[in-house]
């Protein structure tokens, strides 16, 4: 029977994985990588291709439709967190990193998250919204809600309310990969924070975004050069949130190339 491997990336910077892909990926009738990144690591063992993620397919609601509904009292909360804060005034989002497995406990990071959000702060006068995408970041962001008192986007938040929050921030500043998405899908510009993979840098290079992430290891190091990239993002405007909104779009209608082989009548190669 035919198998295909579809919205995937290739991690395999460990031998032994790549000892499996080596032998695996030729068997299979279709590969479809979710970044160009990917396509060149492969290209030696497969005659993969690029497709964007399907997550491109959630579309944010339009801010004139959706702020007032979403501004009403408890309707971002989901127990046990709670993000009250006004959509329809000016807000970022910020995140994770898949880096944060490593932390002993979160304490060894929510002080330089501090230090990042006073000097994002300093050139942005709109609101820090929390957002924890895995159980990874969720003790971290609990932990920097209650000190700072921000709105924290939980675990279990729905996803299309995600989306919404996500794709009409002003910015997402994190190391992770779906909220990423669901912010350049709406024309947010992302921030990168360091990650387990090659993942963000590929996304934010497809995006045509500076692509070098900051260490979200030492935030308190890179928050200069987080401020920095913030200011001149806020500084290009509507031309480049239209620009990442029109190229979020392109990459939804593309992502059904994930499924190319299937519509085409999935024969075997």
């Amino acid at each position: 029977m035919p198998v295909a491997l579809v919205n995937h990336t290739a991690d395999f910077d460990h031998a032994d994985l790549r000892e499996i892909a080596v032998h695996v990926y030729p068997l299979l009738a279709d590969v479809v990588f979710r970044e160009t990144e990917s396509v060149e690591r492969c290209a030696d063992m497969c005659d993969g291709r690029f497709a964007p993620d399907s997550a491109f397919l959630f579309e944010p609601a339009m801010p004139e439709t959706w702020a007032e509904l979403a501004a009403r009292p408890t309707y971002m909360d989901v127990w046990p967190d709670t993000a009250a804060f006004d959509p329809g005034a000016p807000y970022l989002c910020l995140g994770g990193s898949s880096l944060y497995v490593f932390l002993d406990s979160p304490e060894q990071v929510v002080s330089a998250y501090v230090t990042l959000i006073e000097r994002v702060q300093a050139v942005y006068s709109g609101q820090i919204v929390l957002t924890a995408s895995d159980l990874r970041d969720q003790p971290v962001m609990r932990a920097l809600a209650a000190r700072l008192q921000l709105p924290l986007m939980g675990l279990h938040t729905p996803v299309q309310q995600v989306v919404d929050v996500l794709g009409n921030a002003d910015a997402y500043i994190g190391g992770r990969w779906h909220p990423s998405i669901f912010a350049l899908r709406g024309g947010a510009p992302i921030i990168p924070l360091s990650s387990r993979t090659f993942k963000m840098e590929a996304l934010a290079r497809l995006a045509g975004l500076p692509a070098v992430p900051h260490d979200a290891l030492d935030l308190s190091a890179a928050a200069e050069g987080v401020a920095a990239r913030l200011s001149s993002y806020l500084e290009s405007g509507s031309g480049l949130r239209s620009r990442l909104r029109e190229w979020g779009r392109r990459m939804a209608e593309d992502s059904l190339d994930n499924v190319r082989w299937l519509m085409e009548g999935g024969s075997s190669t």
